[in-house]
Protein backbone atom coordinates (compact mmCIF):
# COMPACT_ATOMS: atom_id res chain seq x y z
CA UNK A 1 0.00 0.00 0.00
CA UNK A 2 3.26 2.16 0.88
CA UNK A 3 3.70 2.72 -3.15
CA UNK A 4 0.39 3.26 -3.57
CA UNK A 5 0.51 6.03 -1.61
CA UNK A 6 3.20 7.02 -2.79
CA UNK A 7 2.26 7.20 -6.70
CA UNK A 8 -1.18 8.64 -5.46
CA UNK A 9 1.14 11.98 -3.15
CA UNK A 10 2.93 13.04 -6.10
CA UNK A 11 -0.14 13.97 -8.00
CA UNK A 12 -1.42 16.80 -6.40
CA UNK A 13 -3.78 19.90 -8.29
CA UNK A 14 -6.31 21.72 -7.23
CA UNK A 15 -6.93 24.23 -9.44
CA UNK A 16 -4.23 27.01 -11.16
CA UNK A 17 -2.70 26.78 -7.96
CA UNK A 18 -1.79 23.17 -8.23
CA UNK A 19 1.19 21.32 -8.35
CA UNK A 20 1.08 19.52 -11.67
CA UNK A 21 2.35 15.86 -10.47
CA UNK A 22 2.04 13.38 -13.39
CA UNK A 23 3.66 10.87 -10.98
CA UNK A 24 3.12 7.94 -12.95
CA UNK A 25 5.07 9.88 -15.32
CA UNK A 26 7.96 11.34 -13.88
CA UNK A 27 8.76 8.25 -12.16
CA UNK A 28 10.09 6.59 -15.74
CA UNK A 29 12.10 9.77 -16.20
CA UNK A 30 15.02 9.30 -15.02
CA UNK A 31 14.04 11.63 -11.74
CA UNK A 32 11.76 7.99 -10.85
CA UNK A 33 9.57 9.81 -8.51
CA UNK A 34 7.52 7.27 -6.96
CA UNK A 35 3.64 7.95 -7.50
CA UNK A 36 1.73 7.33 -4.26
CA UNK A 37 -1.42 5.48 -5.74
CA UNK A 38 -2.14 4.38 -3.80
CA UNK A 39 -0.46 1.93 -2.30
CA UNK A 40 1.38 1.68 1.18
CA UNK A 41 3.24 -0.73 -1.01
CA UNK A 42 1.11 -1.31 -3.13
CA UNK A 43 3.62 0.85 -4.68
CA UNK A 44 2.15 2.47 -7.33
CA UNK A 45 0.54 5.16 -8.86
CA UNK A 46 -1.51 7.12 -10.48
CA UNK A 47 -1.46 10.68 -12.87
CA UNK A 48 -0.88 9.69 -11.73
CA UNK A 49 -1.58 11.44 -9.65
CA UNK A 50 -0.43 11.97 -5.56
CA UNK A 51 1.03 9.49 -3.55
CA UNK A 52 -0.28 6.63 -5.34
CA UNK A 53 1.28 3.35 -6.55
CA UNK A 54 4.68 2.77 -7.13
CA UNK A 55 7.32 0.87 -5.41
CA UNK A 56 10.30 2.54 -7.14
CA UNK A 57 13.29 3.21 -5.31
CA UNK A 58 14.50 7.14 -6.31
CA UNK A 59 18.57 6.68 -6.21
CA UNK A 60 20.87 8.93 -4.51
CA UNK A 61 24.36 7.80 -4.45
CA UNK A 62 25.84 6.95 -0.98
CA UNK A 63 28.60 4.81 1.00
CA UNK A 64 27.66 1.38 0.88
CA UNK A 65 28.05 0.52 4.15
CA UNK A 66 29.47 -2.94 5.24
CA UNK A 67 26.82 -5.17 5.96
CA UNK A 68 27.21 -7.50 9.21
CA UNK A 69 25.18 -10.25 10.50
CA UNK A 70 23.63 -8.72 13.14
CA UNK A 71 22.26 -5.81 9.84
CA UNK A 72 20.31 -8.25 7.60
CA UNK A 73 18.98 -10.46 10.22
CA UNK A 74 15.65 -10.74 9.39
CA UNK A 75 13.62 -8.35 12.15
CA UNK A 76 10.35 -10.58 12.16
CA UNK A 77 8.63 -7.63 12.53
CA UNK A 78 4.92 -8.20 13.67
CA UNK A 79 2.09 -7.07 11.70
CA UNK A 80 1.11 -3.69 11.23
CA UNK A 81 -2.08 -4.18 13.31
CA UNK A 82 0.07 -5.39 16.19
CA UNK A 83 2.39 -2.24 15.91
CA UNK A 84 -0.41 -0.02 15.54
CA UNK A 85 -3.22 -1.12 17.49
CA UNK A 86 -5.73 1.07 15.29
CA UNK A 87 -8.95 1.01 16.48
CA UNK A 88 -11.05 1.12 13.04
CA UNK A 89 -14.65 1.28 12.84
CA UNK A 90 -16.50 0.30 9.53
CA UNK A 91 -20.20 2.25 8.52
CA UNK A 92 -22.30 1.25 6.01
CA UNK A 93 -25.14 3.64 4.64
CA UNK A 94 -28.59 2.53 3.37
CA UNK A 95 -27.37 4.32 0.18
CA UNK A 96 -24.01 2.19 0.01
CA UNK A 97 -21.96 4.91 1.45
CA UNK A 98 -18.82 3.27 2.94
CA UNK A 99 -17.45 4.57 6.16
CA UNK A 100 -14.23 4.08 7.92
CA UNK A 101 -13.47 5.74 11.19
CA UNK A 102 -10.51 5.55 12.75
CA UNK A 103 -9.60 7.67 16.20
CA UNK A 104 -6.30 8.21 16.91
CA UNK A 105 -5.84 10.71 20.29
CA UNK A 106 -1.97 11.14 20.26
CA UNK A 107 -1.97 13.75 18.14
CA UNK A 108 -4.81 16.13 19.88
CA UNK A 109 -7.02 18.30 17.73
CA UNK A 110 -5.85 16.60 14.37
CA UNK A 111 -7.46 14.79 12.02
CA UNK A 112 -7.73 13.65 8.34
CA UNK A 113 -10.72 13.29 6.07
CA UNK A 114 -10.47 11.31 2.41
CA UNK A 115 -13.12 11.17 0.28
CA UNK A 116 -12.92 8.26 -2.11
CA UNK A 117 -14.47 7.95 -5.48
CA UNK A 118 -14.21 5.21 -7.75
CA UNK A 119 -13.87 6.55 -11.01
CA UNK A 120 -10.36 6.88 -12.89
CA UNK A 121 -9.00 7.42 -16.40
CA UNK A 122 -9.67 3.56 -16.97
CA UNK A 123 -13.01 4.07 -16.52
CA UNK A 124 -13.47 6.59 -19.57
CA UNK A 125 -14.75 5.74 -23.01
CA UNK A 126 -13.63 6.90 -26.65
CA UNK A 127 -14.08 10.59 -27.23
CA UNK A 128 -14.40 11.22 -22.95
CA UNK A 129 -11.05 10.79 -22.22
CA UNK A 130 -9.79 13.23 -19.33
CA UNK A 131 -12.75 13.85 -17.32
CA UNK A 132 -12.03 11.99 -14.04
CA UNK A 133 -8.86 14.25 -13.78
CA UNK A 134 -10.46 17.24 -15.18
CA UNK A 135 -13.09 16.72 -12.47
CA UNK A 136 -10.34 16.78 -9.88
CA UNK A 137 -9.85 20.54 -10.62
CA UNK A 138 -13.62 21.03 -10.99
CA UNK A 139 -14.76 20.10 -7.66
CA UNK A 140 -12.58 22.55 -5.96
CA UNK A 141 -14.83 25.15 -7.20
CA UNK A 142 -17.00 24.86 -4.40
CA UNK A 143 -20.91 23.88 -3.97
CA UNK A 144 -23.72 26.24 -3.32
CA UNK A 145 -23.60 26.79 0.39
CA UNK A 146 -19.43 26.58 0.49
CA UNK A 147 -17.53 28.57 -2.09
CA UNK A 148 -14.28 28.12 -3.02
CA UNK A 149 -12.86 30.86 -0.88
CA UNK A 150 -14.73 29.68 2.18
CA UNK A 151 -12.60 25.59 1.39
CA UNK A 152 -9.55 27.93 1.08
CA UNK A 153 -9.76 29.53 4.19
CA UNK A 154 -11.69 27.01 6.74
CA UNK A 155 -8.90 24.50 5.98
CA UNK A 156 -5.68 26.84 5.77
CA UNK A 157 -6.78 28.84 9.02
CA UNK A 158 -5.50 26.70 11.37
CA UNK A 159 -2.89 25.72 9.35
CA UNK A 160 -4.90 22.40 7.44
CA UNK A 161 -4.62 21.77 3.90
CA UNK A 162 -6.83 20.03 1.27
CA UNK A 163 -6.22 18.27 -1.58
CA UNK A 164 -6.40 15.72 -4.33
CA UNK A 165 -5.09 12.93 -6.84
CA UNK A 166 -6.27 11.35 -9.74
CA UNK A 167 -5.20 8.00 -11.05
CA UNK A 168 -6.11 5.27 -13.06
CA UNK A 169 -8.31 3.80 -11.10
CA UNK A 170 -9.75 6.55 -8.62
CA UNK A 171 -9.74 10.05 -7.91
CA UNK A 172 -9.14 10.96 -4.20
CA UNK A 173 -9.94 14.16 -2.05
CA UNK A 174 -8.55 14.71 1.20
CA UNK A 175 -8.43 17.39 3.45
CA UNK A 176 -6.02 17.43 6.91
CA UNK A 177 -7.66 19.81 9.52
CA UNK A 178 -8.81 20.62 13.01
CA UNK A 179 -11.34 18.49 14.71
CA UNK A 180 -12.90 21.25 15.76
CA UNK A 181 -13.69 21.24 12.07
CA UNK A 182 -15.41 18.07 11.17
CA UNK A 183 -19.10 18.99 11.08
CA UNK A 184 -17.71 21.68 8.17
CA UNK A 185 -15.66 18.99 6.46
CA UNK A 186 -18.58 16.22 6.72
CA UNK A 187 -20.83 18.97 5.31
CA UNK A 188 -18.60 20.31 2.84
CA UNK A 189 -17.56 16.56 1.46
CA UNK A 190 -21.18 15.50 1.28
CA UNK A 191 -22.13 18.58 -0.37
CA UNK A 192 -19.76 18.05 -3.67
CA UNK A 193 -22.13 15.07 -4.01
CA UNK A 194 -24.72 16.78 -5.21
CA UNK A 195 -24.63 20.14 -5.08
CA UNK A 196 -21.63 21.12 -6.98
CA UNK A 197 -22.21 24.72 -8.29
CA UNK A 198 -21.36 23.81 -11.45
CA UNK A 199 -24.60 22.21 -11.80
CA UNK A 200 -26.51 24.95 -10.82
CA UNK A 201 -29.19 25.83 -13.60
CA UNK A 202 -28.98 29.50 -12.60
CA UNK A 203 -25.48 29.89 -12.92
CA UNK A 204 -25.24 28.76 -16.27
CA UNK A 205 -23.14 31.22 -17.63
CA UNK A 206 -20.51 31.19 -14.53
CA UNK A 207 -20.54 27.09 -14.96
CA UNK A 208 -19.57 27.93 -18.48
CA UNK A 209 -16.64 31.02 -17.39
CA UNK A 210 -15.63 28.33 -14.96
CA UNK A 211 -15.39 25.52 -17.16
CA UNK A 212 -13.19 27.01 -19.93
CA UNK A 213 -10.81 28.64 -17.06
CA UNK A 214 -10.30 24.81 -16.13
CA UNK A 215 -9.74 23.85 -19.86
CA UNK A 216 -6.83 26.51 -19.81
CA UNK A 217 -5.03 24.88 -16.55
CA UNK A 218 -5.76 21.79 -17.84
CA UNK A 219 -4.25 22.44 -20.96
CA UNK A 220 -1.27 24.29 -19.60
CA UNK A 221 -0.79 21.18 -17.26
CA UNK A 222 -0.50 19.27 -20.16
CA UNK A 223 1.78 20.62 -21.98
CA UNK A 224 4.46 21.20 -19.14
CA UNK A 225 3.92 17.06 -18.94
CA UNK A 226 4.76 16.57 -22.77
CA UNK A 227 7.47 19.10 -22.08
CA UNK A 228 9.60 15.90 -20.83
CA UNK A 229 11.35 13.33 -22.55
CA UNK A 230 10.99 10.97 -20.48
CA UNK A 231 6.99 11.50 -20.11
CA UNK A 232 6.46 11.16 -23.71
CA UNK A 233 8.42 7.87 -23.71
CA UNK A 234 6.55 6.19 -20.78
CA UNK A 235 3.45 7.65 -22.20
CA UNK A 236 4.26 5.67 -25.43
CA UNK A 237 5.19 2.66 -23.30
CA UNK A 238 1.94 2.42 -21.34
CA UNK A 239 -0.01 3.13 -24.98
CA UNK A 240 1.35 -0.50 -25.93
CA UNK A 241 1.38 -2.45 -23.09
CA UNK A 242 -1.64 -1.75 -22.00
CA UNK A 243 -3.50 -1.80 -25.47
CA UNK A 244 -6.82 -2.26 -25.68
CA UNK A 245 -7.44 -1.48 -22.17
CA UNK A 246 -8.63 2.02 -20.36
CA UNK A 247 -5.42 1.90 -19.37
CA UNK A 248 -3.54 2.53 -22.33
CA UNK A 249 -4.56 6.61 -22.52
CA UNK A 250 -3.19 9.43 -20.13
CA UNK A 251 -4.48 9.84 -17.27
CA UNK A 252 -4.95 13.74 -18.03
CA UNK A 253 -6.33 12.55 -21.73
CA UNK A 254 -7.17 14.51 -24.66
CA UNK A 255 -7.60 17.78 -24.71
CA UNK A 256 -9.78 17.58 -28.08
CA UNK A 257 -12.13 15.65 -25.63
CA UNK A 258 -12.19 18.13 -22.89
CA UNK A 259 -12.62 21.37 -25.44
CA UNK A 260 -15.75 19.83 -27.43
CA UNK A 261 -17.40 18.99 -24.06
CA UNK A 262 -20.65 20.45 -23.17
CA UNK A 263 -21.82 21.36 -19.22
CA UNK A 264 -24.33 18.49 -19.52
CA UNK A 265 -21.79 16.02 -20.51
CA UNK A 266 -19.81 16.18 -17.59
CA UNK A 267 -22.97 16.84 -15.52
CA UNK A 268 -24.10 13.00 -16.73
CA UNK A 269 -20.40 11.75 -15.38
CA UNK A 270 -20.74 13.76 -12.05
CA UNK A 271 -24.24 11.89 -11.60
CA UNK A 272 -23.11 8.58 -12.49
CA UNK A 273 -19.88 8.56 -10.83
CA UNK A 274 -20.45 10.77 -7.77
CA UNK A 275 -22.72 8.67 -5.98
CA UNK A 276 -22.32 7.47 -2.45
CA UNK A 277 -22.54 3.84 -3.34
CA UNK A 278 -19.20 4.57 -5.29
CA UNK A 279 -17.56 6.33 -2.91
CA UNK A 280 -15.83 5.50 0.27
CA UNK A 281 -15.04 7.74 2.89
CA UNK A 282 -12.14 7.45 5.93
CA UNK A 283 -11.86 9.78 8.92
CA UNK A 284 -9.20 9.47 11.20
CA UNK A 285 -7.58 11.23 14.40
CA UNK A 286 -8.71 12.51 17.38
CA UNK A 287 -12.75 12.88 16.84
CA UNK A 288 -15.59 10.63 19.09
CA UNK A 289 -16.79 7.79 16.65
CA UNK A 290 -19.87 8.16 17.92
CA UNK A 291 -20.44 12.64 16.92
CA UNK A 292 -19.02 11.53 13.25
CA UNK A 293 -21.34 8.87 12.87
CA UNK A 294 -24.39 11.08 13.52
CA UNK A 295 -23.17 14.28 11.25
CA UNK A 296 -22.51 11.62 8.17
CA UNK A 297 -26.18 10.29 8.46
CA UNK A 298 -27.41 13.68 8.60
CA UNK A 299 -24.96 15.45 5.69
CA UNK A 300 -24.79 11.87 3.46
CA UNK A 301 -27.80 9.72 4.55
CA UNK A 302 -30.59 11.18 2.30
CA UNK A 303 -28.30 11.66 -0.78
CA UNK A 304 -29.52 9.08 -3.21
CA UNK A 305 -27.35 6.02 -4.83
CA UNK A 306 -27.40 5.89 -8.54
CA UNK A 307 -26.78 2.72 -10.51
CA UNK A 308 -23.00 3.09 -11.48
CA UNK A 309 -22.57 0.58 -14.88
CA UNK A 310 -18.85 0.99 -14.61
CA UNK A 311 -17.09 -0.09 -18.25
CA UNK A 312 -16.12 -3.86 -17.71
CA UNK A 313 -12.31 -3.80 -17.93
CA UNK A 314 -10.70 -4.90 -21.13
CA UNK A 315 -7.49 -7.42 -20.66
CA UNK A 316 -5.13 -5.73 -22.22
CA UNK A 317 -3.43 -7.59 -25.78
CA UNK A 318 -0.45 -9.37 -24.57
CA UNK A 319 2.63 -7.95 -26.86
CA UNK A 320 5.80 -9.39 -28.38
CA UNK A 321 9.39 -8.22 -27.70
CA UNK A 322 8.88 -5.07 -28.56
CA UNK A 323 11.30 -1.76 -29.29
CA UNK A 324 10.31 1.89 -29.54
CA UNK A 325 12.72 4.72 -30.64
CA UNK A 326 12.26 8.41 -29.47
CA UNK A 327 12.49 9.58 -32.89
CA UNK A 328 9.16 7.22 -34.32
CA UNK A 329 7.86 8.69 -31.17
CA UNK A 330 8.43 12.45 -32.11
CA UNK A 331 7.52 11.88 -36.16
CA UNK A 332 4.27 10.63 -34.96
CA UNK A 333 3.84 13.61 -32.17
CA UNK A 334 4.83 15.98 -35.54
CA UNK A 335 1.86 14.19 -37.68
CA UNK A 336 -0.68 14.73 -35.24
CA UNK A 337 0.33 18.93 -33.68
CA UNK A 338 2.19 21.09 -36.17
CA UNK A 339 3.00 23.11 -33.45
CA UNK A 340 5.18 20.58 -31.59
CA UNK A 341 8.74 20.95 -31.15
CA UNK A 342 11.01 18.60 -31.75
CA UNK A 343 13.37 17.60 -28.78
CA UNK A 344 16.91 16.85 -28.86
CA UNK A 345 18.00 13.99 -26.92
CA UNK A 346 21.16 15.19 -24.87
CA UNK A 347 21.59 11.66 -22.89
CA UNK A 348 20.46 8.79 -23.42
CA UNK A 349 17.84 6.94 -21.54
CA UNK A 350 15.55 4.24 -21.79
CA UNK A 351 12.52 2.31 -19.88
CA UNK A 352 11.08 -0.62 -20.35
CA UNK A 353 8.25 -3.34 -18.90
CA UNK A 354 7.53 -6.84 -18.05
CA UNK A 355 3.89 -7.58 -17.77
CA UNK A 356 3.00 -7.46 -14.21
CA UNK A 357 0.28 -8.51 -11.42
CA UNK A 358 -2.87 -6.65 -10.38
CA UNK A 359 -2.19 -4.98 -6.51
CA UNK A 360 -4.22 -7.81 -4.79
CA UNK A 361 -2.79 -10.79 -6.85
CA UNK A 362 -0.82 -13.07 -4.70
CA UNK A 363 2.21 -13.09 -6.35
CA UNK A 364 2.50 -9.10 -5.86
CA UNK A 365 4.99 -9.60 -2.09
CA UNK A 366 7.47 -11.56 -4.21
CA UNK A 367 7.41 -9.15 -6.89
CA UNK A 368 8.30 -6.32 -4.66
CA UNK A 369 10.96 -8.30 -3.57
CA UNK A 370 12.61 -9.11 -6.27
CA UNK A 371 12.57 -5.70 -7.71
CA UNK A 372 14.19 -4.26 -4.72
CA UNK A 373 16.54 -7.16 -4.95
CA UNK A 374 17.45 -5.94 -8.40
CA UNK A 375 17.59 -2.12 -7.88
CA UNK A 376 16.99 -0.67 -4.77
CA UNK A 377 19.87 1.18 -3.52
CA UNK A 378 23.87 0.84 -3.92
CA UNK A 379 24.09 -2.52 -2.39
CA UNK A 380 21.33 -3.67 -5.16
CA UNK A 381 22.17 -5.59 -8.17
CA UNK A 382 21.79 -3.18 -10.72
CA UNK A 383 22.76 -0.12 -8.79
CA UNK A 384 26.23 -1.92 -7.61
CA UNK A 385 27.14 -3.30 -10.98
CA UNK A 386 26.18 -0.52 -13.03
CA UNK A 387 26.20 2.34 -11.13
CA UNK A 388 28.64 1.88 -8.30
CA UNK A 389 31.64 -0.50 -9.75
CA UNK A 390 31.02 0.57 -13.54
CA UNK A 391 29.67 4.07 -13.49
CA UNK A 392 27.61 3.83 -16.53
CA UNK A 393 24.71 5.59 -15.49
CA UNK A 394 23.64 9.03 -14.08
CA UNK A 395 20.36 6.48 -12.57
CA UNK A 396 19.24 3.94 -12.42
CA UNK A 397 15.62 2.64 -11.16
CA UNK A 398 13.79 -1.10 -11.12
CA UNK A 399 10.15 -1.39 -9.27
CA UNK A 400 7.15 -2.77 -9.29
CA UNK A 401 3.94 -1.10 -10.52
CA UNK A 402 0.20 -2.72 -9.70
CA UNK A 403 -3.16 -1.03 -10.46
CA UNK A 404 -6.33 -2.36 -9.58
CA UNK A 405 -7.07 -4.61 -12.64
CA UNK A 406 -2.91 -5.01 -14.14
CA UNK A 407 0.25 -4.04 -13.65
CA UNK A 408 4.13 -3.68 -14.65
CA UNK A 409 7.35 -4.60 -13.51
CA UNK A 410 9.85 -1.28 -14.87
CA UNK A 411 13.47 -0.74 -15.29
CA UNK A 412 14.93 2.44 -16.45
CA UNK A 413 18.01 4.55 -16.56
CA UNK A 414 19.29 8.03 -17.58
CA UNK A 415 23.06 6.93 -19.51
CA UNK A 416 26.25 8.37 -18.90
CA UNK A 417 28.51 9.45 -22.42
CA UNK A 418 31.17 6.65 -21.74
CA UNK A 419 28.42 3.76 -21.98
CA UNK A 420 25.29 3.41 -24.22
CA UNK A 421 21.93 1.59 -23.51
CA UNK A 422 23.10 -1.72 -25.37
CA UNK A 423 25.38 -2.06 -22.79
CA UNK A 424 23.69 -1.66 -19.71
CA UNK A 425 20.64 -3.74 -21.54
CA UNK A 426 23.06 -6.01 -22.19
CA UNK A 427 24.21 -6.16 -18.21
CA UNK A 428 20.43 -5.78 -16.60
CA UNK A 429 19.38 -8.85 -19.25
CA UNK A 430 22.52 -11.05 -18.16
CA UNK A 431 21.54 -10.40 -14.26
CA UNK A 432 18.27 -11.00 -14.72
CA UNK A 433 19.42 -14.78 -16.82
CA UNK A 434 21.67 -15.16 -13.73
CA UNK A 435 19.12 -14.76 -10.98
CA UNK A 436 16.37 -17.10 -12.91
CA UNK A 437 18.66 -19.77 -12.90
CA UNK A 438 21.02 -19.38 -9.42
CA UNK A 439 18.17 -17.31 -7.65
CA UNK A 440 19.25 -15.45 -4.67
CA UNK A 441 20.64 -16.06 -1.09
CA UNK A 442 19.19 -15.39 2.06
CA UNK A 443 21.05 -12.89 2.59
CA UNK A 444 19.91 -10.60 -0.28
CA UNK A 445 15.95 -11.08 0.65
CA UNK A 446 16.13 -10.28 4.34
CA UNK A 447 18.11 -7.23 3.03
CA UNK A 448 15.38 -6.92 0.96
CA UNK A 449 12.47 -7.74 3.18
CA UNK A 450 13.71 -5.11 6.05
CA UNK A 451 14.17 -2.71 3.52
CA UNK A 452 10.46 -2.70 2.52
CA UNK A 453 9.17 -3.27 5.61
CA UNK A 454 11.20 -0.56 7.38
CA UNK A 455 9.43 2.10 4.61
CA UNK A 456 6.49 0.45 5.26
CA UNK A 457 6.59 1.28 8.80
CA UNK A 458 8.38 4.31 8.59
CA UNK A 459 5.65 6.22 6.31
CA UNK A 460 2.99 5.61 9.15
CA UNK A 461 4.17 7.29 11.26
CA UNK A 462 1.18 10.13 10.56
CA UNK A 463 -2.95 9.66 11.22
CA UNK A 464 -2.92 10.94 7.45
CA UNK A 465 -0.47 8.05 6.48
CA UNK A 466 -2.43 5.26 8.32
CA UNK A 467 -5.88 6.59 7.53
CA UNK A 468 -4.67 6.56 3.79
CA UNK A 469 -3.42 3.24 3.77
CA UNK A 470 -6.84 2.17 5.65
CA UNK A 471 -8.87 3.63 2.96
CA UNK A 472 -6.60 2.20 0.57
CA UNK A 473 -6.75 -1.62 1.25
CA UNK A 474 -10.78 -0.77 1.67
CA UNK A 475 -10.83 0.07 -1.77
CA UNK A 476 -8.18 -1.39 -3.45
CA UNK A 477 -8.01 -5.18 -1.35
CA UNK A 478 -11.53 -5.22 -0.90
CA UNK A 479 -11.26 -4.90 3.28
CA UNK A 480 -9.25 -2.44 5.45
CA UNK A 481 -7.90 -5.32 7.34
CA UNK A 482 -5.63 -6.02 4.61
CA UNK A 483 -3.38 -2.95 5.87
CA UNK A 484 -2.85 -5.05 8.52
CA UNK A 485 -1.32 -8.22 7.16
CA UNK A 486 1.42 -6.09 4.57
CA UNK A 487 4.35 -7.05 6.43
CA UNK A 488 3.78 -10.03 7.04
CA UNK A 489 3.19 -11.17 3.59
CA UNK A 490 6.81 -10.09 2.87
CA UNK A 491 8.27 -12.54 6.06
CA UNK A 492 6.59 -15.61 4.18
CA UNK A 493 8.17 -15.18 0.77
CA UNK A 494 10.78 -17.69 0.61
CA UNK A 495 14.31 -17.41 -2.24
CA UNK A 496 11.81 -20.24 -4.04
CA UNK A 497 9.48 -17.76 -4.48
CA UNK A 498 11.68 -14.91 -5.86
CA UNK A 499 13.26 -17.22 -8.55
CA UNK A 500 9.87 -18.23 -8.83
CA UNK A 501 8.27 -15.30 -9.85
CA UNK A 502 11.62 -14.13 -11.93
CA UNK A 503 11.29 -16.62 -14.13
CA UNK A 504 7.08 -16.23 -14.76
CA UNK A 505 7.48 -12.52 -15.48
CA UNK A 506 10.71 -11.11 -16.40
CA UNK A 507 10.50 -12.68 -19.91
CA UNK A 508 12.53 -11.30 -22.71
CA UNK A 509 9.60 -12.18 -25.05
CA UNK A 510 7.28 -9.93 -23.22
CA UNK A 511 9.54 -6.90 -23.18
CA UNK A 512 8.72 -3.36 -24.35
CA UNK A 513 11.59 -1.16 -24.62
CA UNK A 514 11.34 2.65 -25.17
CA UNK A 515 14.25 3.98 -26.10
CA UNK A 516 15.63 7.65 -26.45
CA UNK A 517 19.34 8.10 -27.84
CA UNK A 518 22.04 10.68 -28.26
CA UNK A 519 23.14 11.70 -32.14
CA UNK A 520 26.26 9.98 -31.27
CA UNK A 521 24.95 6.58 -30.14
CA UNK A 522 22.32 6.33 -33.18
CA UNK A 523 25.38 6.89 -35.44
CA UNK A 524 26.76 4.29 -33.73
CA UNK A 525 24.04 1.60 -33.73
CA UNK A 526 23.58 2.41 -37.25
CA UNK A 527 27.45 1.70 -38.09
CA UNK A 528 25.93 -1.93 -36.09
CA UNK A 529 22.84 -2.23 -38.09
CA UNK A 530 20.64 -1.52 -34.95
CA UNK A 531 19.07 1.53 -36.66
Amino acid sequence: MQNYNRLVAKNKKKSNKKKYIFTFIFLFTGVVGASYWINRTFNVATIGVNNTAFLHTSYKKKAITNLTKKTVQNRKLSSAGAILNLNVEKLVLDNGLTVLLYEDHTTPTLLTYIQWVKVGSRYEPKGQTGYAHFFEHLLFKGTKNISSEELEITTSILGGRNNAFTNYDSTVYYMDLSSAQLEWAVRFEAERMEKLILFDPAKRAQAEALINSERGAVTDEKLRGESSIGALMFQSLLKVVYKGSGYGHSIIGSMKDINKSTVEDFQAFYTKYYSPNNIVVAIGGDFNSAQAKKWIKQYYGHIPKNKINSPSFVEPQLVKNTNIFFKDIQKEKQLNNNKYKLKTVLQSQFVMSYPGVFISHNDKPALDLLMSILSGGPAARLDKTIDVQKNLVSSIYAGNYPLDKAGILYFGANILPKSSVKEVLSIIEKEIKNLQVNGVSEEELTISKNRLQMEEVEGLKTVHNKTMGLITAEVLEGNYQHFFTQLDKYNLVTVKDIQKVAKKYLQLSKRVLVQALTSDERVANHKDGQL
